[in-house]
């Protein structure tokens, strides 16, 4: 390791490049690309010029789509926040302009993110989708699907009704054919869920399903959403207990097919007493 890089590093491993290995690291603001060779021997520190300064950047992340990297980044400019996306080369220099995928107009300045971004399985979609969350009883969401070259592809709008307080989002995923997927559960205030529903919203529409979950026989800790295109399903997954809070007794899965939206299998698998 570095000398300079220090215990509070934060650091994302891009891969191989050519003949070298990527890794991007951050210490106290600089932001640099470390090229090492095949014997993760460091060839060089590249320092990342291009990033605003420190107190503008809201969040930085990675798209790598084969032999492809790029940085993307938000930031903040007056009353706008700007998302964007620069190619990384195979030395760890970025030799083009910032290209803007998104901007949104605020009137506050923020240090949170406005952007989540999520990828398909296979890499070959990203979707950048942001959250309007200030009437807190309907969300509003943007969503815009982009290619694996970062080309855009389709722009979407819609709203979704947020009926309590306790509802929650979680599982945001992007399938290969772009159709964006997540899970909206509500939790009451012993900490039991409850009106658990797939929400899925096709490719290009600003229209989307809402499938209800049947959970309210079991005592479930979480919900974690997978989009298996293989096999053309959703799997929804959690441990869950058959008593108010009992200890975890397994793993609750619940498959969905993709096509017709019907449920295949609500499955406990195994029971893990602990």
């Amino acid at each position: 390791m570095n000398k300079e890089d220090v215990e509070r590093m934060n650091f994302e491993i891009l891969g191989k490049a050519a003949d070298n290995y990527l890794v991007y690291k951050e210490v106290k603001g600089n932001h640099r690309i470390s090229v090492y060779d095949h014997n993760m021997q460091l060839r060089e520190e590249v320092p990342l010029t291009i990033l605003p300064k420190r107190d503008d950047i809201l969040d930085i992340s990675f798209y790598n789509i084969d032999n492809h990297r790029h940085l993307l980044f938000q930031h903040q400019e007056g009353d706008v926040v700007y998302l964007k996306s620069v190619p990384i080369e195979a030395n760890g220099r970025i030799l083009s302009e910032p290209t803007v995928l998104d901007t949104t107009m605020i009137a506050y300045k923020t240090d949170n993110k406005i952007y989540s971004i999520v990828t398909s399985n296979d890499g070959s979609r990203l979707m950048v989708f942001k959250i309007n969350k200030k009437d807190k009883s309907l969300f509003r969401f943007t969503t815009k699907l982009f290619n694996a070259s970062l080309q855009p592809i389709s722009e979407s709008r819609f709203s979704l009704p947020m009926e309590y307080k306790g509802d929650y989002l979680t599982g945001h995923s992007v399938a290969n054919d772009g159709s964006y997927s997540f899970i909206k559960y509500h939790r009451q205030t012993n900490g039991n869920i409850v009106d658990a529903a797939l929400i899925e919203k096709p490719a290009g529409k600003d229209t989307y399903e809402e499938h209800k979950l049947n959970v309210n026989d079991l005592f479930l800790d979480d919900i974690k959403l997978m989009v298996d295109d293989a096999s053309g399903r959703y799997l929804l997954s959690s441990f869950y207990s058959t008593k108010k809070r009992g200890d975890i007794e397994g793993l609750y899965v619940y498959g969905l097919e993709k096509t017709r939206v019907k449920q295949l299998s609500k499955k406990l698998l195994y029971l893990m007493k602990i």
